[in-house]
Protein backbone atom coordinates (compact mmCIF):
# COMPACT_ATOMS: atom_id res chain seq x y z
CA UNK A 1 0.00 0.00 0.00
CA UNK A 2 2.72 1.95 0.89
CA UNK A 3 4.49 1.76 -2.63
CA UNK A 4 0.94 2.68 -4.12
CA UNK A 5 0.79 5.77 -2.33
CA UNK A 6 4.27 7.20 -3.77
CA UNK A 7 3.88 6.20 -6.78
CA UNK A 8 -0.26 7.68 -7.06
CA UNK A 9 1.37 10.83 -5.15
CA UNK A 10 4.30 11.16 -7.85
CA UNK A 11 1.83 10.79 -10.78
CA UNK A 12 -0.61 13.34 -9.62
CA UNK A 13 2.77 15.53 -8.45
CA UNK A 14 3.44 15.49 -13.05
CA UNK A 15 0.13 16.08 -13.72
CA UNK A 16 0.35 19.31 -11.51
CA UNK A 17 3.24 20.57 -12.94
CA UNK A 18 1.86 19.97 -16.49
CA UNK A 19 -1.34 21.62 -15.68
CA UNK A 20 -0.90 24.49 -12.93
CA UNK A 21 -4.56 25.37 -13.67
CA UNK A 22 -5.67 22.74 -11.26
CA UNK A 23 -6.55 19.36 -11.63
CA UNK A 24 -10.02 18.03 -10.55
CA UNK A 25 -10.18 15.39 -7.83
CA UNK A 26 -13.18 14.74 -7.82
CA UNK A 27 -16.76 15.31 -8.30
CA UNK A 28 -16.53 17.39 -11.09
CA UNK A 29 -18.51 17.83 -14.40
CA UNK A 30 -17.06 17.97 -17.77
CA UNK A 31 -17.68 21.68 -17.42
CA UNK A 32 -15.15 22.22 -15.17
CA UNK A 33 -11.94 22.22 -16.94
CA UNK A 34 -10.09 25.19 -15.29
CA UNK A 35 -10.10 29.07 -13.87
CA UNK A 36 -11.01 31.71 -15.47
CA UNK A 37 -8.40 33.60 -13.46
CA UNK A 38 -9.03 37.37 -15.01
CA UNK A 39 -12.87 37.18 -14.40
CA UNK A 40 -12.21 36.22 -10.96
CA UNK A 41 -11.90 39.37 -8.93
CA UNK A 42 -12.88 39.20 -4.91
CA UNK A 43 -14.84 42.47 -6.22
CA UNK A 44 -16.65 40.53 -9.56
CA UNK A 45 -17.53 37.33 -7.15
CA UNK A 46 -19.55 39.50 -4.64
CA UNK A 47 -21.51 41.41 -7.33
CA UNK A 48 -22.42 38.26 -9.06
CA UNK A 49 -22.93 36.31 -5.66
CA UNK A 50 -25.08 39.81 -5.15
CA UNK A 51 -27.23 39.17 -8.49
CA UNK A 52 -27.40 35.30 -8.57
CA UNK A 53 -28.47 35.85 -4.54
CA UNK A 54 -25.98 33.43 -3.69
CA UNK A 55 -24.17 33.32 -0.13
CA UNK A 56 -20.80 32.61 0.46
CA UNK A 57 -19.51 30.85 3.81
CA UNK A 58 -15.11 29.99 3.67
CA UNK A 59 -13.35 27.83 5.91
CA UNK A 60 -9.77 28.12 5.07
CA UNK A 61 -6.23 26.12 6.93
CA UNK A 62 -3.42 26.40 4.77
CA UNK A 63 -4.54 30.32 3.71
CA UNK A 64 -5.05 31.16 7.19
CA UNK A 65 -7.83 33.87 6.04
CA UNK A 66 -6.46 35.62 3.32
CA UNK A 67 -9.56 34.24 1.05
CA UNK A 68 -11.87 36.00 3.52
CA UNK A 69 -9.66 38.75 3.57
CA UNK A 70 -10.04 39.50 -0.03
CA UNK A 71 -13.92 39.34 -0.23
CA UNK A 72 -13.90 41.54 2.49
CA UNK A 73 -11.39 44.15 0.69
CA UNK A 74 -14.62 45.21 -0.99
CA UNK A 75 -17.80 47.06 -0.34
CA UNK A 76 -21.01 45.54 -0.17
CA UNK A 77 -19.33 41.89 0.43
CA UNK A 78 -21.77 41.91 3.77
CA UNK A 79 -24.46 41.51 1.15
CA UNK A 80 -23.32 37.92 0.06
CA UNK A 81 -20.25 36.60 2.83
CA UNK A 82 -21.86 34.76 5.53
CA UNK A 83 -18.21 34.10 7.95
CA UNK A 84 -15.54 32.32 7.86
CA UNK A 85 -13.34 29.66 10.04
CA UNK A 86 -9.80 29.61 10.13
CA UNK A 87 -9.44 25.78 10.86
CA UNK A 88 -5.56 25.67 11.30
CA UNK A 89 -6.31 22.80 13.85
CA UNK A 90 -7.74 19.51 13.57
CA UNK A 91 -9.74 20.07 16.27
CA UNK A 92 -11.25 23.17 15.03
CA UNK A 93 -12.34 21.43 11.41
CA UNK A 94 -14.11 18.34 13.64
CA UNK A 95 -15.64 20.29 16.24
CA UNK A 96 -16.82 23.32 14.24
CA UNK A 97 -16.88 22.22 10.33
CA UNK A 98 -18.17 18.57 11.17
CA UNK A 99 -15.09 16.47 9.35
CA UNK A 100 -14.89 13.18 10.37
CA UNK A 101 -12.22 12.60 13.26
CA UNK A 102 -11.34 9.60 11.95
CA UNK A 103 -10.39 10.47 8.45
CA UNK A 104 -8.21 12.50 9.70
CA UNK A 105 -6.55 10.53 11.51
CA UNK A 106 -6.09 7.93 9.11
CA UNK A 107 -5.20 10.36 6.21
CA UNK A 108 -4.34 13.32 7.59
CA UNK A 109 -5.71 17.02 7.50
CA UNK A 110 -4.40 17.79 4.17
CA UNK A 111 -6.21 15.22 1.82
CA UNK A 112 -9.22 15.81 -0.52
CA UNK A 113 -11.91 14.14 1.42
CA UNK A 114 -11.16 16.28 4.42
CA UNK A 115 -11.01 19.33 2.60
CA UNK A 116 -14.59 18.09 0.90
CA UNK A 117 -15.85 17.24 4.30
CA UNK A 118 -14.67 21.13 5.64
CA UNK A 119 -16.75 23.27 2.13
CA UNK A 120 -19.84 20.91 3.42
CA UNK A 121 -19.24 21.91 6.82
CA UNK A 122 -18.87 25.65 6.89
CA UNK A 123 -21.49 26.08 3.96
CA UNK A 124 -23.92 23.65 6.25
CA UNK A 125 -23.26 25.62 9.76
CA UNK A 126 -22.65 29.22 8.72
CA UNK A 127 -26.05 29.42 6.48
CA UNK A 128 -27.75 27.60 9.53
CA UNK A 129 -25.97 29.69 11.54
CA UNK A 130 -27.23 32.96 9.54
CA UNK A 131 -30.70 31.33 8.91
CA UNK A 132 -30.04 31.30 5.07
CA UNK A 133 -30.42 28.98 2.51
CA UNK A 134 -28.69 26.15 2.26
CA UNK A 135 -29.09 25.82 -1.18
CA UNK A 136 -28.33 29.23 -1.90
CA UNK A 137 -24.59 28.98 0.03
CA UNK A 138 -21.38 27.97 -1.86
CA UNK A 139 -18.70 26.88 0.96
CA UNK A 140 -15.43 26.74 -0.42
CA UNK A 141 -12.32 25.18 1.91
CA UNK A 142 -8.63 25.52 1.96
CA UNK A 143 -5.90 23.04 2.92
CA UNK A 144 -2.24 22.09 1.88
CA UNK A 145 1.63 22.15 2.91
CA UNK A 146 2.82 25.84 2.80
CA UNK A 147 6.17 24.39 3.38
CA UNK A 148 9.51 24.47 3.92
CA UNK A 149 9.09 21.19 5.72
CA UNK A 150 6.80 18.37 4.02
CA UNK A 151 4.31 16.62 5.93
CA UNK A 152 4.65 12.61 5.46
CA UNK A 153 4.76 12.50 1.48
CA UNK A 154 3.30 15.82 0.91
CA UNK A 155 5.61 17.93 -0.41
CA UNK A 156 5.30 21.87 0.50
CA UNK A 157 3.42 23.56 -2.06
CA UNK A 158 0.51 20.54 -2.15
CA UNK A 159 -2.96 22.16 -2.18
CA UNK A 160 -6.49 21.15 -2.29
CA UNK A 161 -9.34 23.16 -2.54
CA UNK A 162 -12.94 22.41 -1.74
CA UNK A 163 -16.31 23.16 -3.21
CA UNK A 164 -19.58 22.82 -1.83
CA UNK A 165 -23.11 23.87 -3.36
CA UNK A 166 -26.27 22.58 -4.84
CA UNK A 167 -23.79 20.96 -7.14
CA UNK A 168 -22.24 19.01 -4.91
CA UNK A 169 -18.76 18.53 -3.49
CA UNK A 170 -15.88 18.94 -5.76
CA UNK A 171 -12.03 19.23 -5.21
CA UNK A 172 -8.95 20.75 -6.79
CA UNK A 173 -5.50 19.23 -6.56
CA UNK A 174 -2.47 22.14 -7.01
CA UNK A 175 1.40 21.90 -6.23
CA UNK A 176 2.92 25.73 -6.28
CA UNK A 177 6.60 26.44 -6.21
CA UNK A 178 8.07 29.27 -4.06
CA UNK A 179 8.35 29.60 -0.39
CA UNK A 180 5.55 29.75 2.09
CA UNK A 181 4.82 32.86 1.22
CA UNK A 182 4.27 32.20 -2.05
CA UNK A 183 2.40 28.83 -2.13
CA UNK A 184 -0.04 30.55 0.07
CA UNK A 185 -0.72 33.46 -1.80
CA UNK A 186 -0.80 31.78 -4.98
CA UNK A 187 -3.50 28.91 -3.20
CA UNK A 188 -5.75 32.09 -2.14
CA UNK A 189 -5.50 33.19 -6.01
CA UNK A 190 -6.77 29.86 -7.11
CA UNK A 191 -9.49 29.16 -4.45
CA UNK A 192 -10.65 32.88 -5.62
CA UNK A 193 -10.32 31.53 -8.89
CA UNK A 194 -12.63 28.13 -8.16
CA UNK A 195 -14.95 30.38 -6.50
CA UNK A 196 -15.36 31.96 -9.93
CA UNK A 197 -16.22 29.15 -11.62
CA UNK A 198 -18.48 27.62 -9.23
CA UNK A 199 -20.32 31.04 -9.14
CA UNK A 200 -20.70 30.14 -12.40
CA UNK A 201 -21.68 27.09 -13.14
CA UNK A 202 -24.62 27.31 -10.00
CA UNK A 203 -26.15 31.14 -11.61
CA UNK A 204 -24.74 31.48 -15.24
CA UNK A 205 -23.23 34.76 -14.32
Amino acid sequence: RGLWLVAFLFAWFLVGLANPGGNCFFGCSDLVHGFAVSEASPMNLVERCHLAGLRLAIAESLTGGQVCSAIVDFPGASRVFLGGVISYQDAIKVQMLGVNQSLIQQQGAVDPEVVAQMAHGVRQRLSQKASESFEKTIGLATTGVAGPDSIGLLLPGTVYIGLSSELGEKVFAFHFDGDRSEVRARATEAAIAALGDEIQLVSGL
